[in-house]
């Protein structure tokens, strides 16, 4: 089987994630797309109008399974970029004050990525959409939860500058 690295890019909402990801994405990375999204839309078919707030966890099941398959996905690359982790789903849920389950915990403490990169909130790029709900003044809590989760779980986040598009790519590309 090839060996990969497995990367995480995880970040407040609107702190440009999807942006580096797409600059990223090449023969020698390949990057996964955040499942909240579909899951999001998913639930709008349904009917749930808010699913984090109507639904925490069994969005965040269906999140984290979606994520785990990731995970697990065959290496295709050198290295596997996600948008976003495992260990988001149980951050947000401590967030918002929700009991994490057992099993999720067990979940995190198996699967341990081989660095975790932070986008922090920034104001500037900031903006809002259908599935980005959280308004500026509740990234910086977010952004808050995702360190303490991840560094709990033996990966303290690495910082990714504000900067331009271009510079972070730099950044990242250094600590590939």
């Amino acid at each position: 089987m090839k060996q990969h690295k497995r990367y995480v890019l995880t970040g407040s909402p609107g702190s440009g994630k999807t942006t580096l990801l797409q600059a990223l994405q090449s023969e020698y990375i390949t990057c996964f797309e955040e499942i909240f999204r579909v899951l999001f839309l998913q639930a709008k078919d349904r009917g749930v109008d808010s699913p984090f707030q109507d639904e925490p966890l069994a969005l965040s099941e269906e999140i984290i399974k979606g994520r785990v398959a990731d995970f697990n996905a065959a290496a295709v690359s050198k290295i596997h970029l996600y948008d976003r982790g495992i260990h988001d789903a149980i951050a947000y849920l401590e967030g918002i004050q929700v009991e994490v389950p057992k099993h999720f915990i067990k979940i995190g403490q198996s699967h341990i990525y081989d660095k975790v990169f932070i986008l922090p909130p920034w104001q500037e790029i900031f903006t809002n959409d259908h599935e980005r709900i959280e308004n500026f003044d509740e990234t910086e809590a977010i952004h808050n939860e995702l360190i303490k989760t991840y560094t709990a779980y033996g990966m303290p986040p690495i910082v990714v500058p504000k900067l331009s598009v271009e510079k972070r790519i730099s950044f990242l590309n250094d600590h590939l």
